[in-house]
């Protein structure tokens, strides 16, 4: 579905949607910036199975290089009270507030919620604090100059359970294109915690494990 060439409402719109079908299929949203006709950057999301009370994030950075959001989409028809704690790399949070309206989004535009220091990384626990469940995405563009457009992005859709193991299958480190590869992990909690990181190498050679310790409240950025 080509949003843009469904009606004259969307020469410039900023929307949320809602998906639903008849029978069991898969949805995602791919968003992507064009000059004279070419894509210049994209940044894309899979679709929720539900609105809920709380989501989790553990990626985002501030600061001149780049642009972080979170949208907020409400689909019911009652009135969100949403509560944001922003999970600092310093373990200090930053808490804000935003309503949303029913059937309506709304954009936080991340890097004038704070004084943040220049890309200063941060995880996002959001919750509904009046018990409306809402969908949340994170989105994030940057650009190497600051000043000549966006030059890329990624996004993301948030988690709704936090969890004490994760698999991830991809992660390349340096290389012919030279490639970085993180790893962010956020707790929300009220007290510090110790995670394992275990790396599994292509060629079956021996694992490589690190223990790190993740403060309350707070953001790791593995390198």
């Amino acid at each position: 579905v080509w949003i843009n060439q469904e009606g004259a409402e969307w020469a410039a719109a900023e929307f949320g949607m809602v998906v639903r079908a008849s029978h069991p299929v898969v949805a995602e949203r791919a968003t992507y910036i064009s000059s004279n006709g070419t894509f210049e950057a994209g940044e894309t999301s899979v679709g929720v199975h539900a609105p809920a009370v709380d989501w989790y994030f553990a990626e985002g950075v501030a600061g001149p290089m780049f642009d972080s959001y979170l949208l907020l989409g409400n689909p019911s028809d009652t009135m969100a009270e949403v509560q944001v704690r922003f999970l600092t790399d310093s373990g200090t949070p930053i808490v804000r507030t935003y309503p949303v309206a029913p059937r309506s989004r709304e954009t936080v535009r991340i890097n004038q919620e704070a004084d943040w220091a220049p890309r200063e990384g941060f995880g996002m626990h959001v919750r509904s604090t009046n018990g409306v469940a809402i969908v949340a995405e994170r989105a994030m563009w940057w650009s190497t100059d600051g000043e000549d457009g966006w030059e890329e992005g990624h996004g993301s859709s948030g988690v709704s359970q936090l969890g004490t193991a994760y698999a991830i299958g991809d992660g390349v480190a340096g290389g012919a294109h030279g490639a970085a590869t993180y790893v962010l992990i956020a707790n929300p909690g009220q007290t510090a915690t110790r995670v394992r990181v275990t790396l599994a190498f292509e060629d079956g050679t021996a694992p490589a494990v690190g223990d790190f310790d993740v403060a309350a409240d707070g953001r790791l950025t593995l390198d």
